[in-house]
């Protein structure tokens, strides 16, 4: 019962995390200008330079590793506790 417990404690998480990002992108225009998309690799332009806020991107590589721990936990976990199974 406890490996049921936390297999839907794993998805709602996971499933969550999708959607704030989904969210993210849509808010920051991540889905804009989908046509100039498809023939931007064809593009020989110069890269544009951004001002990004630096606070901003440190606080996007927090939420990124944030993520990524929590990934590899999840599998570590659901090896580990799977292996007590067979």
């Amino acid at each position: 019962m406890f490996h049921l417990i936390l297999w839907i404690t794993l998805i709602a998480v996971t499933l969550v995390v999708s959607f704030a990002a989904f969210y993210w992108a849509l808010k920051n225009g991540q889905f804009d200008e989908q046509k100039r998309a498809a023939y931007f690799p064809l593009l020989d332009l110069p890269p544009e330079t951004v001002q990004e806020r630096p606070a901003r991107r440190i606080a996007e590589l927090y939420v990124f590793s944030f993520t990524a721990v929590t990934f590899f936990v999840a599998i570590f976990l659901a090896v580990l506790l799977g292996a007590g199974d067979a």
